[in-house]
């Protein structure tokens, strides 16, 4: 079990990419912080204080961004999940302490169903919620037992990463059972990949999974220090780290993919977000001296227009920064 009581911050960064021959034409702003061959980063704004009040935060975690733009945070220590619009401003949120099935206890991740729903890693009870987009609960998916009023799971174990598939398929990192789970719209299991192991297709607790815009499955396979890929069946491609290594990942905790492809990797021991090709292929670095200090970013999420938001646990905010490509004549 989590730790029901912390401090998280989110930090927003928003990703451009230009993968085309026309020059920028759109404002970059901020200040250059770094650039690689093309790609060149730009630090915008923050948001966000630890407290329990609207657009502050208590160890916010997972990131999910719907196709308009709003930004939902599993406000960890708040036991609830907060709405943002793109620029960070409050809309609303939803959620409460509680072990009765419409509360929560520990959300540590969401994942959007477009215009259908949002679904919530109640990490300490090991189930997985599903709201409305406006908040509404809907149901709940893990085998659950009820004894004395308290709701608990005996299908997952400290579940902490979901994702949707490109098919409405829910996507589970069933952290303390090594394994990604695989299930429809209504809660019953289609497939699980992995089970503990150091070895290709195999995990050591893994605490997030998304599903690139081609198919491919890219699982944060925290403790073995590497991101592993599979494609659409779930066969293993490729990984980038490797378990007993910590130069290039040192407890990977979550990623993202924009839709044209580009990985951000949060590291929260070597407290860094790496971002790279669909290929693993290395861009840019985002490290305390971009931001200030990041302290256990464990959120990441990029929006359709290439806006990136990075929970930073500890600071209790949300870091905003801009990524753009210039192509080289």
């Amino acid at each position: 079990m989590l730790y029901s009581m912390c401090r998280i911050a989110p930090y927003i960064i928003i990703l451009l990419a230009v993968a085309h021959s026309a020059a920028l034409a759109f404002n970059l702003g901020g200040e250059e912080l770094s650039a690689t061959g093309s790609w060149k980063l730009y630090y915008i704004d923050q948001f966000g204080t630890r407290g329990n009040g609207d657009g502050q935060f208590i160890e916010p975690r997972g990131l999910a961004v719907d196709k308009e733009g709003h930004l939902y945070v599993a406000d960890s220590g708040n036991c609830r999940v907060q709405v943002f619009d793109e620029l960070g401003n409050f809309l609303f949120s939803f959620g409460s302490f509680g072990w009765e099935e419409d509360k929560l206890l520990y959300p540590t991740d969401c994942a959007i169903d477009e215009g259908l729903a949002v679904y919530v890693c109640d990490t300490d009870k090991s189930l997985v919620k599903k709201f409305s987009l406006e908040g509404m609960y809907q149901g709940t998916f893990g085998l659950v037992t009820d004894e004395g009023g308290i709701i608990q799971s005996t299908t997952f174990s400290d579940p902490m990463g979901c994702a949707v598939g490109r098919g409405g398929e829910l996507l589970i990192a069933d952290t303390a059972n090594h394994r990604i789970h695989i299930l429809d719209r209504l809660g019953s299991v289609l497939d699980y990949l992995g089970g503990f192991g150091r070895g290709e297709g195999f995990f050591s607790r893994p605490e997030d999974v998304v599903v690139g815009p081609g198919g491919d499955i890219y699982v944060a396979d925290t403790g073995n220090n590497c991101i592993q890929r599979f494609d659409a069946s779930g066969n293993y491609k490729s990984s980038y780290g490797a378990p007993g290594e910590t130069e290039l990942l040192h407890s990977p905790c979550r990623i993202a993919v924009s839709p044209d492809g580009l990985l951000c990797i949060a590291d929260r021991i070597l407290e860094e977000v790496r971002i790279t090709d669909r290929n693993f292929i290395p861009l840019l670095t985002i490290d305390a001296e971009d931001c200030g200090g990041l302290s256990s970013p464990e959120g990441v999420a990029i929006s359709s227009d290439g806006t990136i938001y990075i929970s930073d646990t500890y600071n209790h905010r949300i870091l905003i920064f801009r990524i753009s490509f210039i192509p080289q004549d």
